[in-house]
């Protein structure tokens, strides 16, 4: 029988998440000289949302909904420190990504004009997408981005995709590089996900901002950059294209999600093999398990994490500050939040390190609400 649809999300649905609520509800509930939670009462709450979870563990009902907010806080806190303990990938969703990634119907004929033809489907996407974003932004770069291929002399060890800015006097263009060395390297599914993330609106769009950006400095413009912030917004730019609705075919939503996996499992790999001293092999075998990706990409990718520690770890991070920091906003801000302000006070101010985009962030605020 020919599968025709997916529709799935990652939390509780790719993901078992209940062990690691349990655990932070039992750590909650002893903080408060409460016994053991019930699983099953937890499981059936997950699903309902911190809230709901905070007012069972701590017997809350009827209680106001400041009090059982500030629990919740409490709670999604306790479980910040321990949400990759015990949280796994539902039995045969390991094998449903590998089945995606060898099926014929996501994967380009090899012909001798296959990679002329992946690059001009890749810069479609990237017409599609700079459309379908400048309704969330002030401005949008001056400068273009055009897709190109990995060159053939170091495509076999490069990275599946990554980003040149373009030139400080606009004359050359962004390019987001796409790795076509191996067919099984570029499922149709997964092809508007990596637009996002090297090109529209990930890293095109904030390195062009920042080198157009004359109030900064030269330094600041065009040398200075941290990874948790160009990563993490990259990374923010796959949820912000997704909530944008520009992924219109399911398949496109199974490759954000399956990239979203990618980069819990690199919080999981880098860790493995610079702490818990994982060879090179136990490194490839998880990623290859838990991803469904191809030998090729994972072997890629574990030899970058040995020789780059932590760098993988980034991306992660400085998404889930992102996404911190928006839900912040949109806290205080209610109907007054407005994503133009928020994206431009996250752009216009070079690549800060985190706890001072923080405080940027929290100016704004402060500034609205006066």
């Amino acid at each position: 029988m020919k599968i025709e649809l997916f529709t799935f999300d990652l939390d509780g649905t790719l993901l078992d998440t209940a062990p690691d609520f349990l655990y932070a509800v039992n750590l909650l509930r002893k903080k408060y000289n409460f016994g053991e939670a019930d699983y099953e009462q937890v499981r059936s709450r997950v699903s309902q949302g911190a809230a709901s979870l905070a007012a069972y563990a701590l017997n809350l009902k009827g209680k106001s909904n400041q009090i059982i907010e500030s629990h919740r806080q409490e709670l999604l806190d306790i479980y910040e420190d321990c949400c990759l303990t015990n949280t796994k990938i539902f039995d045969g969703v390991e094998e449903l990504l590998n089945e995606l990634n060898e099926d014929p119907n996501f994967l380009y004929a090899d012909t001798p004009d296959r990679k002329s033809i992946v690059i001009a489907d890749y810069n479609k996407m990237v017409e599609e997408a700079e459309e379908g974003i400048k309704s969330y932004f002030a401005r949008m770069p001056k400068s273009d981005v055009i897709v190109k291929a990995v060159p053939e002399y170091s495509e076999e060890n490069a990275a599946g995709g990554y980003y040149m800015p373009p030139s400080l006097d606009g004359k050359r263009p962004g390019v987001f590089y796409a790795n076509l060395y191996d067919i099984k390297q570029t499922p149709t599914y997964s092809m508007r996900t990596l637009t996002f993330h090297e090109a529209l609106p990930g890293h095109h769009l904030q390195n062009a901002l920042n080198i157009e950006n004359e109030e900064l400095s030269f330094y600041r413009r065009y040398g200075y950059g941290t990874s948790a912030f160009g990563e993490g917004w990259a990374l923010y730019s796959e949820q912000l294209a997704l909530e944008a609705g520009l992924a219109t075919d399911p398949y496109d939503e199974i490759g954000i999600l399956q990239s979203e996996l990618f980069r819990a499992v690199r919080l999981v790999v880098d860790t493995g093999i610079h702490y818990k001293k994982w060879t090179r092999e136990e490194a490839m075998n998880y990623m290859k398990e838990k991803t469904g990706m191809s030998d090729t990409e994972v072997r890629s990718e574990i030899e970058r994490y040995i020789v780059w520690p932590a760098q993988a770890l980034s991306y992660k991070v400085g998404m889930l500050k992102v996404l911190e920091l928006r839900q912040l906003a949109m806290d205080a801000l209610g109907n007054d939040f407005d994503y133009k302000e928020f994206h431009s006070i996250l752009l216009d101010n070079g690549e800060p390190p985190l706890f001072i985009l923080e405080k940027l962030v929290k100016n704004w605020i402060a500034l609205k609400q006066s």
